[in-house]
């Protein structure tokens, strides 16, 4: 079983439910704000017998090129973050470390000033030390590539049709 791509383009609402939690906003630090936004694609990709999940690969970004949320005005590479992707009763977790990007893992404050335009999370070492090797973060866009998958079982486990998937990503202290 080479893969398969759960989700559809479109609102969130309709396949995919992707949340996010950005702390910092409003003078808050500890507050949550889940909102749904639109999705490009979910793939989750499964190789080998018995099949094992090598790929997971979420998009997002606002139509039109307008905002999806507010940046948190905290730096994610002072507090970290994590990332849960849930489909059916399998979950992958991400651990995303706060520091600056050493040339191995943390993160990229984007734009001038430092953040401004966003950030980027990457981890060389994956799938060995955690499953992330990239999440960026922007205003309008979303982009989370993970080389395992966790415990989401290969899609032969599924009733036919596509299971919702839930993507939670986190930043905050």
């Amino acid at each position: 079983m080479k893969g398969r791509v759960f989700g559809q383009t479109g609102l969130v609402a309709c396949a995919t439910a992707f949340a996010v939690g950005l702390a910092g906003l409003a003078g808050n630090a500890n507050a949550q704000f889940p909102q749904l936004i639109p999705t490009r694609i979910a793939l989750v990709k499964f190789a080998g017998s018995p099949p094992l999940g090598r790929l997971y690969k979420f998009m997002s970004k606002a139509p039109g090129g307008g905002p999806l949320f507010q940046l948190p005005s905290s730096s994610p590479a002072t507090m970290g973050g994590s990332l849960t992707v849930t489909i059916g009763s399998g979950i992958l977790d991400c651990t995303l470390a706060p520091g600056l990007f050493n040339g191995t893992v943390g993160w990229k404050e984007l734009g001038s000033p430092a953040g401004s335009k966003g950030y980027k999370y990457l981890n060389k070492n994956a799938p060995t030390t955690d499953p992330c090797k990239v999440v960026i973060v922007k205003e309008n866009m979303i982009e989370v590539i993970a080389l395992a998958t966790g415990t989401i079982a290969a899609p032969v486990d599924y009733p036919p049709g596509s299971p919702d998937i839930s993507t939670v990503l986190t930043l905050s202290p």
